[in-house]
């Protein structure tokens, strides 16, 4: 498994650091907002790439496949959920 480095840069108006979990409904509504999206490329909201360029654009922002993200995040939420049963015991 590949490991990456975690790395966080900060200023006073700006955090930039890798994607969460927690990220994905935000950026969702940042990137079907077109105001937003008219800064970014030629303009056009992202929900008109093809599914291949979409996969492709996510692997090349998130690092991994989407399949291979949702698969674990899933396990994630499961390990997460079941840890949090066991404690409350």
């Amino acid at each position: 498994m590949r490991r990456r480095l975690m790395v966080t840069l900060e200023t006073d108006h700006l955090t930039l650091r890798m994607l969460r979990e927690s990220d994905f409904d935000a950026c969702a509504e940042m990137c079907a907002d077109s105001e937003v999206m008219r800064y970014i490329g030629d303009g056009q909201p992202p929900a008109h790439f093809s599914p291949f360029h979409f996969h492709r654009l996510f692997r090349s922002i998130v690092g991994e496949p989407l399949h291979a993200c949702v698969k674990r995040l899933r396990l994630v939420r499961a390990i997460q959920h079941k840890l949090y049963a066991l404690a409350a015991r």
